[in-house]
């Protein structure tokens, strides 16, 4: 019998209270739907460079996840986070999912590309190692590009992380506060 790959186990553990009950009529079906999709989707920072099936995996489940309401990703969101780091696993695979949520934000919020540094300093929210930058701004859409048809897609590998985990909660407030919402080809406003 084959091992079962540890980001699998944590998706299974994560998510295995949503099929207990399996009703869906409840207060929390959105955010249970929400938060299976979140957990559906690979891990962004353990992605192989040339890994364009799981980048789309990525994409597709958050272009779902983005037609959602705000309060309903949120809850969803943060469940997520809690699951992730409740469970130690914030330096393996399942922990650096956290780093997903970072992905998340840039598909649900019209996050511009560019901003000023001089600007960003009173923005408190995650930019990694690698992000795009000038020397007068930096690509916060990172690590996102929107294509012609206004559809969001992952583009940008992970770099290395040595620093704490970003709070993608608190950038997921700031973002919802100072961008508001992207249109997307399926979501209207």
């Amino acid at each position: 019998m084959k091992p079962i790959p540890a980001l699998i186990c944590f998706s299974l553990m994560c998510s295995a209270a949503l099929h207990i009950s399996g009703a869906d009529d409840r207060p929390n079906a959105a955010v249970d739907r929400v938060f299976a999709l979140l957990s559906s989707a690979p891990s962004w920072p353990v992605l192989d460079v040339n890994d364009n099936v799981k980048r789309k995996q990525i994409d597709e489940a958050y272009s779902k996840v983005a037609q959602y309401e705000d309060a309903t990703i949120r809850a969803a969101m943060e469940k997520y986070v809690r699951c992730c780091l409740d469970n130690n696993n914030c330096g393996s695979a399942q922990g650096f999912s956290v780093f997903n949520m970072i992905v998340l934000n840039r598909f649900v919020f019209n996050v511009p590309e560019r901003m000023s540094k001089e600007t960003l300093k009173a923005l408190p929210f995650y930019l990694g190692m690698g992000v795009p930058q000038d020397e007068k701004s930096e690509n916060i859409l990172w690590p996102v590009t929107v294509a012609k048809d206004g559809s969001v897609v992952l583009t940008a590998q992970f770099y290395a992380h040595d620093g704490p985990l970003p709070d993608p909660l608190r950038e997921f407030d700031i973002f919802e506060k100072t961008f508001g919402r992207r249109v997307t080809p399926k979501r209207s406003q």
